[in-house]
C-alpha cells in the first residue's frame, strides 16, 4: 500500500537566511513545503523567498505567535487568557494578508503556535471557514472530528526534550516506519528553519532520499490532503516490507 508524506515546517514570515536555506533545500530535493506563516511578522523579503520555489505552499500560524497561556502552563496563542472576540479580529486579519501575499498557494488551514488550541478556538477556526487544522499527533493524521478536520504532523525533526537536539535520518525513517506499522497511510514531517543549523538540514535532507528512494512512497502536497479530507488513518496493523 502507497504512503504519503508531506513536510510542513513552522514560523516562517520574517526575513532570515534560514528561510532561503530551507527554500533551496525543499527545491534542491524536488519536495512540496508547507510554511506554516505568522501574519504579523510577514515582510517583503519572506514572500520573495517563499514564492521563489514552485511547490511552496502557505497556512496561517495563529497571529503574532504571543503566549496567551495562564501562569504555569503550557504555552499556547489560541487559548489561555485570549479573547476569542479579539482573536475572531485579528485572524480575519490575518488570514487576508496571507491571502494578498501568496493568492492561491494560501489554503484556508490554521497551524496553531506551538501545536496548541483550546475547544473554544477550534469552534472559532470553523466558524470562520477555516478548511482544517494541523498541529502535531502521533495519534492521527487526518480525522473529520466535529466542529473541524485535522491535518496533523506527526514526526519532528527536533527532540525537544533533550536539548533541542537534530534527530538523525535514521531516528526519522525509524519513527516513521513506527507510524506506518500503525496502520498510518500519511505521515507529516515537522520541522523549524529557525531553530536548525547545517547539521539539521543536512538529516532532513537524508531523511527524505530515504523516503523518495521507496517506490511505495510520494511527498504530497497540503493541497492534496485537503482535498482528500475524507480520507482517515487505516484501522488494523499494517505490512511494512520495503518500508525504510
Amino acid at each position: 500500500m502507497a504512503i504519503n508524506f508531506w513536510w510542513r515546517d513552522d514560523d516562517a514570515g520574517r526575513d532570515h537566511p534560514n528561510l532561503e536555506k530551507l527554500v533551496e533545500l525543499a527545491a534542491t530535493v524536488q519536495v512540496p513545503i508547507c510554511l506554516a506563516v505568522v501574519p504579523s511578522w510577514l515582510d517583503r523579503q519572506a514572500i520573495a523567498a517563499i514564492g521563489s520555489f514552485r511547490d511552496s505552499t502557505v497556512i496561517q500560524h495563529g497571529w503574532a505567535h504571543r503566549n496567551n497561556a495562564y501562569p504555569g502552563h503550557k504555552k499556547i496563542e489560541l487559548g489561555g487568557t485570549a479573547s476569542i472576540a479579539a482573536h475572531q479580529r485579528l485572524l480575519l486579519m490575518g488570514r487576508d494578508r496571507l491571502e494578498a501575499a501568496f493568492g492561491d498557494r494560501f489554503r484556508q488551514i490554521l497551524a496553531p503556535p506551538w501545536n496548541r488550541i483550546d475547544a473554544h478556538h477550534r469552534r472559532l477556526a470553523a466558524d470562520l471557514g477555516y478548511r482544517a487544522i494541523s498541529t502535531f499527533s502521533k495519534i492521527t493524521f487526518n480525522t473529520i472530528n466535529r466542529p473541524i478536520c485535522r491535518i496533523d504532523t506527526n514526526i519532528d525533526a527536533i527532540d525537544w526534550h533533550n536539548n533541542k537536539r537534530t534527530k538523525s535520518a535514521s531516528e526519522l525513517a525509524s519513527e516513521a516506519k513506527a507510524l506506518r506499522l500503525r496502520g498510518f497511510r500519511t505521515i507529516g514531517l515537522l520541522t523549524h528553519h529557525l531553530e536548525h543549523d547545517e547539521t539539521a538540514f543536512g538529516e532532513i535532507k537524508r531523511f527524505i532520499h530515504k523516503t523518495s528512494e521507496l517506490v511505495e512512497a510520494q511527498w504530497v502536497t497540503l493541497g492534496d490532503l485537503s482535498e482528500a479530507r475524507n480520507d482517515s488513518q487505516s484501522s488494523g496493523s499494517a505490512r511494512s516490507q520495503g518500508f525504510i
